[in-house]
């Protein structure tokens, strides 16, 4: 099975993007106090990884609600650091720790972010060779 196929078979059709990032964060899910600048800040996330190649190249996502879910998220570098780039971004963004904690936070963001742009150039050069040519 070809890269974006592979890791959206692995994504849980049902979960909930607000509310796995939530959970990540410590924030229990019946808690909707934060939900909008949470939404916010995953939005944010989202962008970045957008400008990094991820998901549609035409229209970053776009996280609206609990309704909206990692299946719908097109992703054709790896899932899960996708999911953990958004969760430490949301962290860094929503409540960041400070001190040591900031700075292994930091550096855990940077290696994500080098990770899914070499992921991504990876993706071009295999899945869309013919891009190339135009």
């Amino acid at each position: 099975m070809a890269g974006s196929e592979y890791y959206q078979d692995l994504v849980e059709e049902n979960e909930s993007i607000l509310d796995s990032v939530k959970v990540q964060c410590g924030i229990p899910v019946s808690h909707h106090e934060f939900d909008q600048m949470i939404q916010l800040d995953i939005n944010t996330a989202l962008g970045i990884l957008h400008q990094l190649g991820v998901g549609d190249p035409r229209k970053p996502f776009t996280v609206f609600d609990e309704d909206d879910t990692w299946a719908d998220f097109t992703c054709q570098v790896n899932m899960d650091m996708c999911k953990t780039f958004i969760a430490l971004k949301v962290r860094e963004l929503f409540d960041p720790p400070s001190g040591a904690a900031m700075d292994a936070l930091k550096r855990n963001l940077d290696e994500l972010t080098w990770r899914i742009t070499v992921a991504v150039e990876e993706d071009l050069r295999v899945n869309h060779k013919d891009w190339e040519e135009d």
